[in-house]
């Protein structure tokens, strides 16, 4: 859609206004040759990604989609929330440090200090809303905003508004959007992090961030 508003042309020729180019990128990287690095760590560098997936999906099992819909609903449901999110930061670093690439290591450190610089004011946001509804329990705080008008926005005043625009600044750093894509930076480290790793890892990553841009939504929605 951005693109479309822009007037930039992307990949065309495959499907109707290239709607199909998606299909054809997974299908890429899932055909591609699994190879490892000349004297990388092999227990960290295949572990990496899928601490990166285990991060940004199962943050998901916390979140309440209907009245009784939820997966995991624990009394601490936003310190475990913050706390299964923050594992993504650890396979960002493992992924550099385990592939023997200084460049990766350098890509590696940056990301995580950014994640975890952002990933505070993200949690000190997140303690807005558990004390206007005095409870952790992620169920609770929908629970208490049921109505009109009794959005936390509205019932916190500016202490809510406040939290909810630093939540909205700190969820895109956090998701490596720009101006905070500076993790990866394609003009000096190609691919950031994942440029030693081949075939599905580097898509996982791609897919992670889009799963944390989600996350980061219905966080907005369901807690603010």
């Amino acid at each position: 859609m951005p693109s479309y508003f822009q007037c930039r042309l992307g990949p065309m020729r495959v499907g109707y206004w290239g709607l199909l180019q998606v299909f054809a990128d997974v299908l890429k990287m899932l055909i591609k040759e699994i190879f490892f690095v000349d004297r990388a760590d092999k227990l960290l560098y295949a572990v990496a990604p899928l601490l990166v997936i285990i991060g940004s999906v199962g943050a998901f099992s916390f979140l309440p989609w209907n009245n009784g819909a939820t997966i995991l609903d624990f009394n601490v449901g936003v310190f475990l929330l913050t706390a299964i999110s923050s594992i993504g930061v650890v396979g960002i670093f493992l992924a550099g440090w385990g592939s023997n690439n200084k460049y990766s290591v350098v890509s590696a450190m940056r990301g995580a200090v950014q994640m975890i610089s952002y990933e505070m004011s993200l949690c000190l946001c997140l303690i807005t809303a558990v004390i206007l509804t005095g409870t952790m329990q992620m169920s609770g705080i929908v629970e208490a905003q049921t109505g009109p008008w009794k959005w936390l926005v509205f019932q916190g005043h500016i202490p809510a508004i406040i939290a909810f625009f630093v939540f909205l600044i700190a969820g895109n750093a956090e998701a490596n959007r720009g101006p905070f894509d500076m993790a990866e930076a394609e003009s000096e480290l190609t691919a950031g992090v994942w440029d030693s790793v081949s075939s599905t890892s580097p898509s996982s990553s791609t897919s992670s961030s889009s799963q944390v841009s989600l996350l980061q939504c219905s966080w907005v929605v369901g807690l603010l």
